[in-house]
């Protein structure tokens, strides 16, 4: 019985292993995604700042070139961290930075966005995925990893009580 409690309690301890690298994986691709929203919200006011300049009638296509910047790297940051082909990510990676370095007015950067958009459409599950199963996962080899240790822990006691 002790055999059997001890084997259980490695198991337990293998389980737990899991469980610490789904959580990490959990923080990674939740950090992923905030620095995507940062990004997005620099973006944003990088935007801001050049249709601020186009009101007071200066072309300032510099601003758009780094809107487009940042909105590469938050779609860098989701795409990296994502599950999927790493080929095919770096492919539309490659892609979108091709689009993120032409920018050079506001026709262009409007092509960017259509770029980025449609990647973004592309690859949204995958992402969302991403983020909901490490943590799914993490709970489950939590769980299970309580259910062992536990277990593990009574059958060994009873092994060591009985003299097993």
């Amino acid at each position: 019985m002790k055999f059997s409690g001890g084997a259980l309690l490695l198991l337990g301890f293998g389980i737990q292993t899991q469980q610490n690298t789904q959580t990490a994986l959990l923080l990674e691709r939740t950090q992923a995604a905030e620095l995507d929203s940062r990004t997005l919200q620099k973006a944003i006011g990088y935007e801001g700042l050049y249709f601020s300049a186009k009101a007071a009638n200066l072309d300032e296509p510099a601003y758009l070139k780094l809107a487009a910047r940042q909105h590469f790297v938050g779609s860098t940051a989701m795409m990296v961290t994502s599950p999927g082909d790493k080929k095919e990510i770096g492919r539309k990676l490659g892609q979108l930075r091709e689009a993120a370095d032409a920018v050079h007015d506001l026709g262009s950067f409007r092509q960017f966005v259509a770029v980025d958009n449609g990647l973004e459409l592309e690859g949204h599950q995958i992402e969302m995925a991403g983020l909901i199963e490490p943590d799914v996962n993490a709970k489950f080899f939590g769980r299970l990893y309580l259910i062992l240790y536990g277990f593990g822990s009574v059958i060994a006691l009873i092994g060591q009580a009985l003299g097993d």
